[in-house]
C-alpha cells in the first residue's frame, strides 16, 4: 500500500496539514507529491483539491482519499479502511 500527500508550496491549508504529519508517526510512510512539480501524477489520480491523502496498492489502484485540512486521526481512519479494502480484494 502507498499513501500520498499531494499539496503545493503556496496553499496554507497543505502547510497546516505538513506541519501535523510532520509531528506524527505517519512522517515515515506518506509521499509527498508537490502538484506543481508532478502534474502526471495529479492527473492520473484526478486530484482537484488540496491538500489531498490519497492511499492506493503497490499497483496503483486507487483505495480512498481525503481532502483538506484533516486531523491525523482522520488519515489514520481513511488508512485502516483502506486496509481492510486491500485484504479484501
Amino acid at each position: 500500500m502507498k499513501i500520498y500527500k499531494f499539496y503545493a508550496d503556496w496553499c496554507m491549508p497543505c502547510k497546516q496539514l505538513s506541519k501535523k504529519i510532520d509531528n506524527s508517526d505517519l512522517k515515515d510512510i506518506i509521499i509527498s507529491i508537490n502538484c506543481d512539480e508532478d502534474e502526471e501524477l495529479c492527473s492520473k489520480y484526478n486530484i482537484k483539491n488540496i491538500p489531498t491523502i490519497l492511499v492506493t496498492t503497490d499497483n496503483g489502484m486507487e483505495l480512498g482519499r481525503v481532502s483538506g485540512n484533516v486531523t491525523i486521526k482522520n488519515i489514520a481512519e481513511l488508512i485502516s479502511e483502506c486496509t481492510e479494502a486491500e485484504n479484501s480484494i
